[in-house]
């Protein structure tokens, strides 16, 4: 898998033990551009208030005996909201 970062973070480096840390309320959305780039969600993101963010991983692989081919994927998926501030004032996570 190609790690290549153009942001300081990427999605895939967020999980449940430090979202919490990384976006909190009144984190500005030139912060959120800082670490994971323009939202998937909107062209004109900077307008909006709802940000949305998700990245699926994938390990393909082969369980040696018996010969079975297996995949396992991880999907994340981040939602924040901004106020007429442009500051954060939610946000949801989820990790499947």
């Amino acid at each position: 898998m190609d790690k290549t970062k153009t942001y300081n973070t990427s999605l895939s480096d967020i999980n449940s033990d430090n979202v919490k840390n990384t976006f909190f309320v009144g984190k500005t959305k030139k912060d959120v551009l800082i670490k994971l780039g323009p939202p998937q969600n909107s062209l004109d993101f900077m307008k909006e208030n709802h940000w949305s963010y998700i990245t699926k991983e994938s390990i393909d692989g082969l369980v040696i005996f018996p010969p079975i081919p297996v995949s396992i994927s991880k999907i994340k998926k981040i939602d924040l909201y901004f106020d007429e501030k442009n500051e954060l004032k939610n946000f949801t996570f989820r990790e499947e």
